[in-house]
């Protein structure tokens, strides 16, 4: 049975859609799995060089999509 839904709060960007609080098992998994440090040499590089034009890689997600 999925939790019980959260109301958003009036200030919350996102009215109308339902929020439902993160599983502690998926929140444990997070924190052992994410790295910090690599997610922020990534992000500096994407502010610096301002990422990857679509055109580079949409044809693999097209591909992921498709199952090919």
């Amino acid at each position: 049975m999925p939790p019980e839904p959260t109301d958003p709060t009036p200030s919350d960007p996102t009215p109308g859609f339902v929020i439902y609080p993160v599983h502690p098992d998926l929140l444990a998994y997070a924190r052992q799995t994410f790295d910090l440090e690599a997610y922020m040499k990534d992000l500096r590089e994407m502010q610096e060089t301002g990422g990857y034009p679509l055109e580079s890689f949409i044809d693999e997600i097209e591909a992921i999509v498709r199952g090919s």
